[in-house]
């Protein structure tokens, strides 16, 4: 997937399996956080990985 101009991506070509990885990444920090605050780094893909942005912005969510 790549990176438009402005260096945001077209995530309206992200597919259920996709959402499927990034749900089980959210049920991972959700269930760490019943234990305490959890390092947000932790859950997050490699920084090369195109669903990390994604990633963090649903887990901000989850965060706040």
């Amino acid at each position: 997937m790549a990176d438009s101009l402005d260096g945001t991506h077209d995530f309206s070509l992200y597919t259920e399996r996709v959402w499927d990885i990034i749900g089980l990444q959210i049920d991972r920090f959700t269930a760490a956080w019943d234990q305490g605050v959890p390092i947000l780094a932790d859950y997050l893909p490699r920084a090369n990985d195109e669903l990390r942005q994604i990633t963090i912005t649903e887990l901000v969510k989850i965060d706040l």
